[in-house]
């Protein structure tokens, strides 16, 4: 009798925690599924790797692709810190100026949320998908993807693998062969 009461538990859990996962999926803003480039790309649920996200606000831009990063704390779970973040997948092609003059305009002082691993877990920099979160921190502009797709910048592989999802990584060499097709940005003929 323990034991069919015991499969019980655990069906009844693992249904409960089935249905609190397809609740965030369909209501969170922050968590992707599929993508526009899926056939080529591949799925980020079908990815086994995981990527931290880490949430704060950007101290300083240091340059067109690197800044400097205030990791706030997860109800204890994570430490607060300071980072550099690279931002993944960006080459700046020459259009540093222009680049450096949009980070600075959109991210200084802003809360943001950053997906990326560190190499190593003491690491202070890493590779980073930034976005723009509002107040309650629902994601409203993804910075490095902006970038590649109209044309601001070229995409680059980021310096170590698993930095950021291969996922991503491929959807941004498809937005680039995009903006080089429509001559957008530095592909302006």
């Amino acid at each position: 009798m323990k034991i069919y009461v015991a499969i019980a538990i655990i069906l009844l859990s693992t249904t409960f925690t089935s249905a609190q996962i397809d609740s965030v999926r369909s209501s969170s803003p922050t968590i992707r599924i599929s993508n526009e480039y899926g056939e080529q790309c591949g799925s980020y649920v079908e990815e086994s790797q995981l990527y931290f996200e880490r949430t704060g606000k950007v101290t300083e831009v240091l340059n067109a692709n690197t800044l400097l990063f205030k990791q706030k704390s997860y109800g204890g779970n994570r430490e607060k810190g300071n980072f550099t973040v690279t931002l993944a997948g960006i080459e700046t092609a020459g259009n540093d100026a222009n680049i450096k003059d949009f980070l600075v305009k959109k991210l200084l002082n802003k809360h943001v949320a950053i997906l990326g691993n560190t190499k190593e877990d003491a690491d202070t920099s890493f590779f980073g998908v930034i976005s723009i979160t509002d107040s309650e921190g629902d994601k409203i502009l993804e910075i490095n993807r902006h970038l590649i797709e109209n044309g601001l910048a070229k995409f680059t592989e980021p310096g170590y693998f698993y930095s950021v999802s291969y996922v991503t990584m491929c959807i941004y060499g498809q937005l680039e062969e995009k903006a080089k097709k429509e001559n957008l940005g530095i592909w302006a003929k």
